[in-house]
């Protein structure tokens, strides 16, 4: 790490207006200051909308299934996510950057690109749904395990449809993104989640039983899909092919491939992991805790995807000399938030849980605490997301190389040599891993501050020391 970041009040003033002095289509923008703080807003008021629907299903359908359901649920959206992220070519990332995301050829190109990883990614979920038939034919998995549920391979076969429609959704989304133009996309996105609700809903009193679930998240890509073509504002968007646009995005995207799946292992390889140890009923207690701590992950996401990524990427190409002090305002908010969120769940779970669900469910607060951890890390990829806004998605792929190999190799060791508690401590350790690479591979970028970086390590390292001995 060099230098150190600013520290006046000017520093951390807010963002600086891009705009300002700026001619042509930049001028017709409004600032880049207004436009954070208007799409912000409108994606946490998202967001907790969201959550709350979500809370709202959940406490219904736990009401409605058992737990093994929701560990049914988790390793096929599991299994999904891992198709869609090794195919990721980094198509909506290079659209945000790109200087040519406003040619009708681009974008025709880039949608084709979209359509042809969607059909490959319900293809793989096909042939994955007929291998999982086959290994339990031969009594490969361990039995009492949620890959031995007869239920599992029509699980896949469902969402593989999810991923056809994915792959047909309009690039309009992520123009909106580029924009920061986020109230139509928000909306579309709360309709589909109500809808998925009440569907739900509906499947189960029809007989569906826990297939409600994943016809739940059917009717949710459908509505997604089909709104982001009606509902959604932007230029028309065909379906092209242009050699020198597919070289530019598979360019930059090429090794978002490796970096996607390295980040699917660091992401969800727990579930893989513990799923094929664990019995069915404890497994879902774990499902249950990990779709609580997604909310943070979700809101970290959102705000870092949609909106930091964003902004970032355009104060790079316009304005680079104020990267630095955009960065730590980002970051000094990111480290509050999690805090915030860490001990919330640390002092409040017992007691919200009580409330909120049935008494054969206390087992997901144990689970839910110590997954907790993984939240004191998210601050640390800020600085992953800044690579990528400065265009360095080689070093980007470097980065989540790091945490794969600490999910994927040593926690399986660790389990092996201690218990399950300590393993799944371990493992929230892996999204940490990649703070001392990106401090690394940022400092050309930004000026960085040990004084800044360094408590919120100490802080989970500390925090999983202490779980690990009581």
């Amino acid at each position: 790490m060099t230098g150190a970041p600013p520290t006046t009040d000017h520093d951390l003033a807010p963002l600086p207006d891009t705009a300002a002095d700026a001619t042509g289509p930049v001028a017709e923008r409004a600032p880049l200051k207004q436009r954070v703080l208007q799409s912000g807003a409108v994606s946490v008021i998202g967001f907790g909308t969201g959550q709350v629907i979500r809370l709202i299903s959940n406490l219904i359908m736990t009401r409605l299934l058992t737990a093994d359901a929701f560990g049914l649920m988790a390793i096929t959206i599991s299994l999904q996510v891992l198709m869609i992220m090794i195919s990721d070519v980094g198509i909506n990332t290079s659209v945000i950057r790109s200087k040519e995301s406003e040619n009708p050829r681009y974008l025709a190109t880039a949608f084709a690109m979209q359509l042809a990883r969607g059909v490959l990614v319900a293809l793989i979920i096909v042939l994955v749904a007929a291998g999982v038939m086959i290994l339990n034919a031969r009594e490969v998995f361990n039995p009492d395990t949620v890959f031995t549920d007869p239920r599992l391979p029509l699980f896949l076969l469902i969402i593989a449809v999810c991923g056809l429609l994915e792959g047909a959704r309009s690039l309009k989304m992520v123009l909106c993104q580029r924009d920061l133009k986020m109230e139509r996309l928000v909306a579309l996105e709360i309709t589909a989640q109500i809808i998925a609700v009440l569907t739900m809903i509906g499947a189960y009193f029809s007989g569906a039983g826990a297939f409600s679930l994943v016809i739940g998240a059917l009717a949710s890509t459908a509505v997604t899909t089909a709104g982001s073509h009606l509902f959604l504002k932007g230029p028309a968007i065909g379906i092209g092919f242009d050699r020198a646009h597919f070289g530019e995005i598979f360019s930059f995207g090429k090794w978002l491939l490796v970096a996607s799946f390295a980040g699917f292992i660091t992401q969800r390889g727990d579930h893989f992991i513990f799923g094929s140890v664990m019995p069915r009923e404890d497994y879902g207690y774990y499902a249950i805790a990990t779709i609580w701590i997604t909310v943070a992950l979700v809101l970290s996401d959102i705000l870092q995807r949609r909106i930091i990524y964003t902004s970032l990427a355009e104060v790079w190409r316009e304005r680079k000399q104020d990267l630095t002090s955009v960065y730590y305002q980002y970051r000094t908010y990111l480290d509050l938030g999690c805090l915030m969120i860490f001990f919330a769940i640390l002092f409040l779970s017992d007691f919200a849980f009580t409330i909120l669900y049935p008494t054969d469910y206390g087992g997901v607060v144990g689970y839910l605490k110590v997954l907790g951890l993984i939240v004191l890390a998210l601050p640390f990829h800020l600085l992953s997301s800044l690579l990528l806004a400065v265009g360095e998605s080689r070093n980007f792929m470097v980065i989540t190389l790091f945490p794969m190999v600490f999910m994927l190799v040593l926690t399986p060791l660790v389990l092996h040599l201690t218990d399950l508690k300590t393993a799944i401590i371990f493992s929230t350790l892996a999204q940490l891993s990649i703070a001392p690479i990106c401090w690394v591979l940022t400092r050309r970028h930004v000026r960085l501050s040990a004084l800044r970086e360094l408590p919120m390590m100490v802080i989970a390292l500390l925090a999983a020391s202490l779980f690990v001995v009581n």
